[in-house]
């Protein structure tokens, strides 16, 4: 890939002016499937952007600890108790 190619990426990913990435607020509004968000740390995924969008799906799950291993645990049954309680029969 030439850096052109790397600088379209990210101007396509990150250069726009929605919420996240590809979808605006009024899309992560509407859509009713259930989603587990996984709160970020970091600088490619913050954690205002994570509070962001489970506060604005109507479905959404948040996960606020869960890198650090004390955490582990607990953030396994929240992702299993998720998953059980979101999966068709």
């Amino acid at each position: 890939m030439t850096d052109a190619d790397w600088l379209s990426f990210k101007t396509n990913m990150m250069g726009g002016d929605k919420f996240l990435f590809t979808v605006d607020h009024a899309w992560v509004e509407q859509c009713q499937t259930p989603m587990i968000v996984l709160m970020g740390h970091d600088l490619a995924h913050p954690e205002v952007s994570s509070r962001e969008l489970a506060a604005a799906a109507p479905n959404a799950t948040l996960v606020e600890d869960w890198i650090a291993e004390e955490h582990h645990a607990a953030a396994q049954v929240a992702v299993a108790d998720f998953l059980i309680a979101n999966t068709p029969e």
